[in-house]
């Protein structure tokens, strides 16, 4: 993976602008449309407690870090991270970033085009946990679309983390230290095509591998801490797929029984 990032745009606030809506747009013409939303730096890291409104796709094209933002989407929005960038969602212990349906329909889901493509989640601390909520499928890992996924929530989603066919390489992909829960509440209603669908009862799967080479999920490595599965249909599906699976709880996950891996 590769963290060192030469430019990036961050998400950052100035408390006299009203709420923005972006919409069909990507991080380029975005930075042109609202300049003042964004901030070109080395590091990425900023001060930051802005809430966007996203509708339609939103296209990451150039490196983003959203740093204590609240990102509220629309019905069937998606987040697609193009080739050669790296989509960032931080919580850095002065706030949280919040990734949730806008309205009382679900979202699509954040989508990593292809092994060059990047998405990094993660907290500070436990205390205010970068958070991925009410979409179909949070996370869609797409020929190999690499993630860091640490100390994070994803909660009230049908499917947590979907990675798609990748038969002949190593997965670069990682959770460690998250939870991937249903939560409380109910899950919100989601369109399939046309048709809008009553809610599911909770969470259907955690994580879903399909063909995937290698890919592991959880890190055993002194000082990480567990990832917690709860409440849902299906921990981890896994269908011709060789993973390795370390320093994971799972409970109240009735088709299978509770345990730990």
């Amino acid at each position: 993976m590769k963290w060192i990032l030469l430019s990036m745009f961050v998400c950052f606030i100035n408390r006299s602008f009203a709420v923005v809506t972006l919409s069909n747009v990507s991080v380029s013409s975005a930075e042109k449309k609202y300049p003042k939303l964004f901030v070109k730096t080395q590091e990425g890291f900023q001060w930051s407690h802005a809430s966007l409104n996203i509708s339609g796709t939103f296209t990451v094209d150039k490196n983003l870090l959203v740093a204590n933002c609240t990102l509220l989407l629309a019905p069937e929005a998606k987040i697609m991270i193009a080739a050669g960038n790296t989509f960032t969602l931080r919580s850095d212990g002065e706030g949280q970033t919040l990734l949730k349906a806008g309205d009382k329909i679900m979202w699509d889901g954040i989508y990593i085009q292809g092994s060059a493509a990047h998405l990094v989640s993660s907290s500070a601390s436990k205390g205010q946990q970068t958070t991925i909520q009410d979409a179909r499928n949070a996370i869609v890992s797409q020929n190999g679309g690499d993630f860091l996924v640490e100390r994070t929530i994803l909660q009230k989603n049908n499917k947590d983390i979907v990675v798609t066919i990748y038969p002949t390489v190593n997965h670069t992909g990682r959770v460690r230290e998250s939870i991937l829960q249903t939560g409380t509440g109910t899950l919100l209603p989601f369109f399939t095509g046309n048709i809008l669908n009553a809610p599911l009862p909770r969470t259907n799967m955690g994580i879903q591998l399909t063909r995937v080479k290698d890919i592991q999920i959880g890190d055993a490595s002194a000082g990480v801490g567990a990832n917690l599965f709860d409440n849902m249909d299906v921990g981890i599906s896994s269908i011709g797929s060789k993973l390795k699976i370390y320093n994971n709880n799972f409970q109240n996950i009735t088709s299978f029984g509770n345990g730990k891996a």
